[in-house]
Formats: structure tokens, C-alpha cells, sequence
């Protein structure tokens, strides 16, 4: 589904709670409340009426996600990526040999992995 700008910021700090045939609930976190304005969430609805081909009213309830959003998926997943980049540096021998030879420590907030 293609999705911009804030429409695609509301998707994905939103948990499906419920999906019917003509419904679909949707949990956001208070902390992206700013998110649910009524432009914004009528430009989602019509989006998911286009993917599905049909009618569907989206229902949005502001409340502490139970499970994990798009959003927190892919915060997950960079911070794991980070991790496995911090720790392939700080294992590779011709590195550490790098860094004994000239007295260094490796700076892991500028590490970056590659896509």
C-alpha cells in the first residue's frame, strides 16, 4: 500500500487490534496521538478502501500498544542491524590489529551498517 508524509507515519505507529469486512480497529500510542488528525486518518481510510477494493471504516483508539507497531519493528530491527555491525568491527582481527598498533578504541556510535 502506498503511503506518504503523515498517513504513512499514522499507519505505522498503529497496531491492528481488529479487522473485519467492514471495519478495521487500530491502536496508536498517546505518545503519536499528534498523528490522528481527522484529515489524516480519512486519507488512510481511503487508502486501505483502495487496497481492498471495498468499503471500510478505520476506527482508531489512543492506547498503549500491546504488541509491536510497524514503526517499532523497524526500530528493532535497525538497533539489531547496529548491533551486528558494532560487533563484526570490534571481532575482525585486522581491526583490533589497527587499533593495538595505534593505541584506539573503536567509536560504535559511528559505525553504520551497510544496506
Amino acid at each position: 500500500m502506498e503511503l506518504v508524509g503523515l498517513t504513512r507515519e499514522l499507519a505505522c505507529n498503529c497496531q491492528v487490534m481488529d479487522c473485519g469486512d467492514r471495519h478495521i480497529r487500530l491502536r496508536l500510542d498517546p505518545g503519536h496521538g499528534q498523528l490522528n488528525a481527522p484529515r489524516v486518518k480519512q486519507k488512510l481510510e481511503h487508502a486501505v478502501e483502495r487496497y481492498l477494493a471495498r468499503r471500510v471504516r478505520v476506527e482508531i483508539e489512543i492506547a498503549p500498544p500491546d504488541g509491536e507497531t510497524p514503526a517499532l519493528a523497524q526500530q528493532r530491527d535497525i538497533e539489531l542491524r547496529q548491533q551486528a555491525a558494532v560487533e563484526a568491527i570490534e571481532n575482525d582481527s585486522g581491526v583490533q590489529a589497527i587499533c593495538d598498533l595505534f593505541g584506539t578504541q573503536i567509536d560504535k556510535e559511528r559505525v553504520r551498517p551497510v544496506d
